[in-house]
Formats: structure tokens, sequence, C-alpha cells
């Protein structure tokens, strides 16, 4: 049986509008840029096929084929070393530019000629597995004394070395002479084998480790960030930063993928040391280094905190009911770092056994920067709509976003201005950015004073928080954020849990709940007009965000500095069993 809220997302939950407001031009560009980055890489391989394929079924080859192949071979090599490609694709790439160039019939070829070719294709074959031998797993930046190796750990010497000769190679079908590129094949291919050489023996001595742990000394680093994950999950260390930095001492950011290099470069410009093996780590979390902080429970987490020394700290990204905050591998840390007495109970509640004097109750610094509501509330108020992330698993589908059509459609039905704001993981969901595309398609149409995801995008949730009079969101640390500003707040049902969703969840008790089968224009009637459930949000502030809300800051940089204190007067690090 299909419920309320399944109806209005199909109907739109109104009367029928005039058409959406078609996208400006700077939006379809972007849209047209963003796709040719994602699929630039894919159709140069295909191309690359496609010319094999040609020149062998239909010879000879026509000239304009010969430049096709030959622009091919740089464009690969461009893209490898912008990160745009997977190293994978550039030698299968090459190796197809060399085999199409090759079969062109510009002369008889000699045997110097044939021994070229030979090496050129000996070159493309070898580059993956000299890479991945010579591939040492660990690197950093802006880490003073040590040189940042500007040469790419994805690909070998021979890489580059094979894109230069295949340009050779088929620049002789176009009249260079033949004698250029079996010169160039033999000086090109003779340098790159001796660098590679080079690149394996300095592997297999682990000479960057020992560089990196010997620049590490002087600088002193008293804390770790260890961080893994997805590119896009770089919020999750920003909203700490500024907070771990207010202590005054050096720190290091780990990171333990390759691909997360330029995000942390761009958050901070503190050193940030990539670890790609986890025997690398008992090198670098030794002293100074007194505590080391997490800010997920990826797995590569356990590779860190086996390591004892430094007191290893649990941050979270966000203080909500969602299960990350109650994982059963939060116990493995020395500490948890929570922000109020509801932190600690949801644990127990969930019958997760995590020994008490683990945590720490260190309130929410983030909560300096929420704002308490305005007096008087403005004659026309503004609503965030903002959705958390569906989620990977059955248990964590909180996500109303498949709702969202339905759920501020109401909202425009009331004399309010309209603020979307979704997660930043609802960007890389096919279906995410249909419901996203939807609603904002409502809201162009409603007019401009609403504000669209693609206009709260440039804002952290933080001032889309502050800039709101009200909220509605889904089960998340949203909703705790906004908890501290005092304002009215609602929560969407999204049926994970059975029963009523306070008795899971208590932060509930002190939102509007928005239930699947509800009748949304009653409860934000309620919200918005009488909102009668204004003195619980104030009992249950203390509850979830603790009792430091004059300064919640202060009270986390110096939860911060003990922790820091603790594992400095540890023993040094070894490996627990």
């Amino acid at each position: 049986m299909k419920t309320r809220l399944d109806r209005d997302v199909q109907t739109g939950g109104q009367r029928p509008r005039r058409l959406p407001a078609l996208p400006g031009v700077h939006v379809v560009v972007g849209q047209l840029a963003k796709a040719l980055r994602e699929f630039a890489p894919s159709a140069l391989d295909a191309v690359a096929v496609l010319l094999v394929v040609l020149f062998l079924l239909y010879p000879p080859v026509h000239p304009a084929g010969l430049v096709a192949a030959v622009l091919l071979t740089p464009l690969q090599w461009w893209f490898i070393r912008r990160g745009r490609m997977h190293p994978d694709h550039g030698p299968r790439g090459v190796l197809v530019g060399a085999l199409v160039v090759g079969t062109w019939p510009t002369a008889q070829p000699d045997w110097a000629f044939t021994v070229a070719a030979a090496a050129l294709v000996a070159a493309v074959l070898a580059d993956p597995a000299v890479a991945r031998l010579a591939d040492q797993k660990v690197g950093a930046w802006r880490l003073p004394g040590f040189a940042t190796p500007q040469r790419s750990d994805a690909v070998s010497p021979l890489f580059d070395a094979a894109c230069a000769l295949t340009v050779l190679l088929g620049l002789t079908g176009l009249g260079v002479p033949a004698l250029v590129f079996e010169l160039g094949t033999l000086v090109g291919v003779a340098i790159a084998g001796v660098l590679s050489l080079r690149a394996l023996w300095a592997a297999r001595r682990q000479e960057r480790v020992a560089a990196i742990v010997a620049a590490s000394g002087p600088y002193a680093p008293r804390f770790a960030i260890v961080f893994s994950g997805r590119p896009e999950a770089g919020y999750q260390i920003a909203m700490w930063l500024p907070y771990l930095e207010r202590t005054g001492d050096p720190y290091v950011l780990i990171v333990r993928e390759r691909n997360f290099v330029p995000v942390a470069l761009g958050l901070t410009t503190a050193p940030v040391i990539y670890v790609g093996r986890p025997e690398i780590l008992d090198r670098l979390l030794v002293p100074p280094i007194g505590a080391a902080f997490y800010v997920n429970n990826e797995s590569k987490n356990a590779q860190a905190v086996r390591f004892r020394g430094p007191t290893h700290v649990h941050l979270g990204h966000g203080d909500s009911e969602k299960p990350p905050s109650y994982q059963p591998t939060t116990a493995m840390f020395d500490e948890i770092f929570v922000a109020g007495q509801a932190g600690i109970d949801r644990f127990a509640a969930h019958g997760v056994p995590v020994p008490i004097e683990k945590f720490r109750i260190v309130g929410r610094p983030q909560l300096e920067r929420v704002e308490p509501a305005r007096n008087p509330v403005p004659s026309l108020p503004t609503v965030l709509y903002a959705p958390t992330w569906r989620g990977g698993v059955a248990d964590m589908s909180f996500g109303s976003l498949r709702y969202g059509a339905a759920i501020v459609s109401a909202l425009l039905r009331r004399e309010v201005v309209v603020a979307f704001r979704p997660h930043p993981y609802s960007a890389r969901d096919a279906e995410s950015r249909v419901f996203t595309q939807q609603i904002d398609a409502l809201l162009a149409a409603a007019g401009e004073q609403h504000l669209t995801s693609g206009r709260t995008s440039r804002l952290d949730i933080l001032d889309c928080l502050n800039a709101a009079d009200a909220l509605v969101t889904d089960v998340s640390s949203v909703a705790s954020d906004f908890l501290h500003s005092g304002k009215p707040f609602a929560i969407t049902n999204t049926g994970v849990v059975d029963g009523p969703l306070h008795e899971t969840y208590p932060i509930a008790r002190a939102a509007y709940v928005l239930e699947p089968d509800g009748d949304l224009d009653e409860v934000f009637a309620q919200m918005l007009d009488g909102d009668p459930l204004a003195e619980e949000r104030q009992l249950m502030r203390r509850y979830y965000l603790g009792d430091a809300v004059s300064d919640p800051a202060e009270t986390f940089v110096q939860a911060v500095r003990a922790a820091i204190e603790r594992g400095a007067g540890a023993e040094p690090a070894a490996t627990a069993g």
C-alpha cells in the first residue's frame, strides 16, 4: 500500500505549477565539463581500440589516422600524470598505440627497426610490473627536510619512455626517417631501464621511508591525524582541523589512500604523509607523537591502533544516532570523545559493551559557530531541508531524499523561504542526483528567493544552519548540531526502526517527526506556528551536547592536550598482539 509520502513523491504534493525554469548556461557548461572529465579516459581507450581495428582491417593507413594515433598517446600520458586515468589504463593504451602505428607498411622494416619496435613493446609490457615493485607506498608533502619526488609512483620511468617512443614510431609513418625512432629507442629504453633499476633498488632499501622518518625527527610532531576514506570524505577532517590546530602543536596528517593526497593538501598547510603499507606506521607513530586522532571507523584504522604508545582517540565525524556512532569497532580506541551523555548511553542502548573509562565528554567544539534563534523570528522565516546520505545498507537508510519533493512541496505551501542542502555524498549517486534535480526544479519554479542545492553548496553546513529559522532533516548529526541553536526542527522517520522513533533515538523527543503516513502540513503547522517542543529541546541540548555550551571549543582543546600528554608519557610504540 502506498504511503502519503510515496503518493506525494509521484504527484509533487501540489497542484500543477508552471514548467520549471531551464538551467542557466553556466550550469549546462559545468555539467558538460564534469561529464567530459569523467568519461574522457574511457573514450581515449575506445578510440585507441577503434584505430587498431580500422588499421588492421583497412590497410594502407590514411595519414589522418596516423595523426590521430600520434596525438592519442600524449593525451593518455597527460591524463595519467594528472591522475585522471587509472595507471593501468596507460600501459594498455600505449601498447594499443604501438600496435596501431606498428601496422603501417611505410617501408620494408630492417632488423634495427624490428629490434627497436620489440624493445618498445617490451617496455610497455614491463611498465606495470616495474611500477608495482618500485612503488614504496609512502610519500610526504610539506615535511621540512624531505624533498617530495616529482615523479608519480603509479608508473615507472618506462612509461614516459614508451609514450615518447610511441609518438616517434607514429611519426615514421608520416615521413620521419626510421633512424630517428631506432636511435631514440636505443637511448630512451637504456635511460628508462637504468632509472627503473634505481627505483627498484630504492624500494628494496626503503630509502623513502628512511628519509621521511629522518625528516620527522627535527619537525617533532606532537600528534597525528590518521585518515582512511574516499576523497569526498574530506569534510570529516575539515570539521576538526580548526580546533585541533588551536593546541598550537605541530602535527602531521597521515592518509592511507594515495588518491586522497590532493584533498589533504587542500585542507591543511601541515605536512601530509601517505602510508600505503601498515608496517610503515610503526616507524611514524613514535615519540614525540603523543596522540593519534581518527574521524571515522574505516577498517584501516585498526592497522594504526595496534601500535601502542600514542593515545588513539576516536572523534567520529558528527554526533548522531546512526550506527557508526555506536559501532562495536569503536571500542578498540584508547579514548572515545563524545559531545554529551547521549554519546555514551547509545552504546549501551544498542548492546555494544565499551568500558566506561574510555569515554571523554568533551562537548562539540563546532557549536561555537552555531547561532541562537533570532528574536523575533522574521515574518518570512527560512526553513532548511538537509537530508542525510541514503546509506549503503538497510540499517543506514535514514536519508529522506526520495521523499524530498513531497517535503519541499509541503513547505512551499506555507509562507516560508526554503533552502535545500543535500548530503555531499548524494552527488556521487545517480538515483540521488535525480531526486536532487527534482527538488531543485520545484524551488526554481517557486521563485528566486528559495535556495537550490547549487546555491547552498557554496556554504558549509553550519552557515546553512545559521541562516535557517527551522530545520527539516533526518536521523543525523545535523539534528544534534541544530539542537544547540534552540530553533525548532523536524526529523523524518524513513522506517529503519520499528515502533516510535523516539524509543530508539531519544533526540526525536525534541523533534517534530514526519511519519511516512502522516500529514506533512499538520506537522509543519505545529513546528512553525505553535512550537510546543521548545522546552523539551532545552532539556535535550545538555544531554546531547554536554555542559560546555558557553565555550565548547575550549573544552575540546583542553581534552586534546590532555590526550597528547597521556600518550607522551607512555612507553615507546610497540605492536599490540
